[in-house]
């Protein structure tokens, strides 16, 4: 999970979806709301760029994570976040996996 709380991505319709801190069937809706892209950058590339908005706080994030592909539905990652109207952002990496 990263810093401000970005561990699982969820797709909720075309261009949109919700981040949560950890899986979880159902996200409320004032929890977290983010239009996103992903593009294939290479053989083994890609990137999931999103807008998020937390409808609670107010609170919206430039999120951009580079992934490497290993397999087809796993890899590794750098994400970075920009918490816009603050200073406030940081590069965090990890694993991932699709379901």
């Amino acid at each position: 999970m990263s810093p401000l709380g970005f561990g699982f991505f969820k797709v909720t319709g075309i261009g949109e979806g919700q981040w949560a801190m950890e899986e979880s069937p159902i996200i409320a809706e004032s929890y977290s709301q983010a239009t996103f892209q992903y593009s294939v950058t290479g053989p083994d590339t890609a990137v999931l760029t999103s807008q998020n908005y937390q409808s609670r706080t107010g609170r919206r994030w430039n999120i951009t994570m580079n992934m490497t592909f290993e397999t087809e539905k796993t890899g590794s990652y750098v994400l970075n976040d920009v918490a816009l109207g603050t200073t406030a952002s940081y590069t965090t990496s990890g694993t991932f996996k699709i379901k």
